[in-house]
């Protein structure tokens, strides 16, 4: 497969991992994706409505409220090695104290079978964090 659309292919499924979790009010707040580092990647996701209620402290000048709880899912592609952490986010802040809730080395897979991995870890985190 030529790179060009090996890329392509990278980043939509990505940005379909984003849009499916929209549909499930989880915000992917950041995304870092490096197809030239091994497909290596970062995502953070948190739930809609709390991301919506610290928005809203935040216009309201509640700038003592917490924000969400944030999901980082790494996934280094050279080492083929997936790390999951959550942390809070504390008031006017990022979330900074990060716990690990998920660490496997996961064997060469298809990359749309990885993505699948990774929106079901995510949906029970959001599940179990309801």
């Amino acid at each position: 497969m030529k790179s060009s659309k090996n890329a392509y292919e990278f980043n939509k499924e990505l940005f379909n991992l984003a849009e499916r979790l929209a549909k499930n009010d989880i915000v992917i707040s950041r995304l870092y994706a490096d197809w030239g580092s091994f497909g290596s990647w970062i995502i953070h996701a948190q739930k809609g409505n709390e991301t919506e209620k610290y928005s809203d402290a935040i216009l309201n000048r509640e700038y003592d409220t917490w924000g969400p709880i944030v999901l980082r899912i790494t996934w280094d592609g050279k080492e083929s090695f997936l790390l999951i952490e959550q942390s809070p986010t504390p008031p006017l802040s990022s979330p900074n104290a990060w716990q690990k809730i998920f660490s496997k080395n996961i064997k060469k897979k298809e990359f749309k079978d990885l993505i699948s991995f990774v929106e079901k870890k995510i949906n029970e985190w959001i599940n179990n964090n309801a």
